[in-house]
């Protein structure tokens, strides 16, 4: 039973990746229009959204990477892994926030969860392997990245035109939905 779970956690994390990237993406995306629904009081953080979307990202590939300790009867690491994420972030909070304010907690926040990201993947990796395909999950993140860039330089070169940017935005985003699913499309079957 255990080939057979652990390809599909692995299936999983790939298309959890994919659509975390398609939401990251869109909202980024829609982001002026987005803007709008909130009061004119919150509208100055929107800046900060990308970086609360990757890292709630990364806490759901965490959980989907922390299946080991569970699988394998070591669930007395994910208090270590927990801590980990609490160290870094008490100390970006503590370094930063006073100059930078809740743009450090927002980055504390990233480098949190990617650490214990990191910290669970690679004890998984020694104590329960699940194959993962860290080139195709690598690849969607730089699917996202080129999207995120092509939506930047957009809004950069479109200036107030508001339709421009959504018809580009749009365009952008339908291109990352073609690419991750061509990507995704040929993964090989998980074989029992």
């Amino acid at each position: 039973m255990r080939p057979s779970l652990s390809s599909s956690s692995a299936v999983v994390m790939e298309y959890f990746t994919a659509f975390c990237g398609l939401v990251f993406i869109g909202v980024i995306g829609y982001i002026d229009i987005i803007s709008l629904l909130l009061g004119r009081d919150f509208r100055v953080g929107v800046g900060v959204v990308p970086v609360m979307l990757l890292s709630y990202m990364l806490l759901g590939m965490l959980f989907n990477v922390s299946m080991w300790y569970k699988l394998s009867g070591k669930t007395n690491m994910a208090i270590w892994i927990t801590l980990a994420g609490l160290v870094v972030t008490a100390v970006v909070n503590v370094l930063f926030m006073p100059r930078y304010s809740y743009w450090a907690s927002a980055y504390g926040h990233l480098a949190s969860y990617l650490t214990m990201f990191i910290i669970s993947a690679a004890l998984g990796a020694k104590y329960y392997p699940i194959p993962y395909s860290w080139k195709r999950i690598g690849a969607i993140f730089v699917l996202m990245g080129l999207a995120y860039a092509g939506i930047y330089f957009c809004d950069l070169r479109a200036g107030d035109s508001t339709l421009v940017k959504l018809a580009v935005n749009t365009l952008l985003i339908g291109t990352y939905c073609v690419s991750s699913w061509l990507l995704l499309r040929r993964r090989p079957v998980p074989t029992a």
